[in-house]
């Protein structure tokens, strides 16, 4: 069994209300929004809490940058993915997604000669959802390659509203700022292998 771990800091401002909750009407993906990305070299994501403070105002750019972007039509098309209102196209892949009042939903997405298509999707992000929330979400799909090779995977996605504070960022000061930490867990059995992953990431949300 091989194991592997990834830490990957992002940062995302979005909208958020005085109380620090994410709402769908704030905080949700609409088609037609495009948004980009700077990335920069990975700095720990420093403490969990209330009223922290995140200086990042040292934060060095990788020079890579990359655009999200949810197309105004929805209506393409990917085999065993259904029920989804929104595609996001970012870099090689396309994202599909389920979005409403109560909740952000992963169908699936394809990238390449590869497709992933959850029969029991991953919750993403529930809403409302605020500081010392959390919740855990087990998912169940199967990787396709190249239209013939099938791949069963499962896990579990787990996001917790972990922190509030101050985030500090190169000539600006950002206040009232929401920290999510997402832990998603992999297993997938291959004919020859297991491999088991974790991807942790953390988002900050702020006005």
């Amino acid at each position: 069994m091989k194991r592997f771990i990834f830490f990957i800091s992002l940062v995302t401002i979005s909208s958020l209300s005085a109380q620090t909750v994410l709402t769908f009407d704030n905080n949700g993906l609409r088609q037609g929004d495009t948004i980009n990305t700077q990335e920069i070299e990975y700095v720990q994501p420093r403490s969990a809490g209330e009223s922290q403070v995140w200086d990042f105002s040292n934060v060095k750019l990788t020079g890579k940058v990359n655009t999200t972007v949810m197309p105004a039509d929805a209506t393409e098309r990917t085999g065993g993915t259904a029920d989804y209102n929104l595609v996001m196209k970012e870099d090689d892949r396309n994202y599909y997604m389920s979005l409403d009042e109560n909740a952000y939903v992963e169908k699936g997405f394809t990238t390449g000669n590869t497709s992933i298509i959850y029969s029991d999707p991953i919750i993403r992000l529930k809403f409302p959802f605020a500081f010392g929330q959390t919740f855990t979400d087990k998912y169940l799909g199967d990787a396709i390659y190249s239209s013939n090779t099938i791949i069963p995977i499962t896990g579990d996605y787990t996001v917790t509203a972990d922190a509030t504070g101050t985030l500090i960022l190169p000539g600006m000061i950002i206040r009232n700022v929401l920290r999510l930490k997402v832990e998603k867990n992999a297993f997938q059995v291959n004919p020859c292998s297991i491999t088991e992953s974790t991807i942790t990431r953390y988002f900050w949300y702020a006005p």
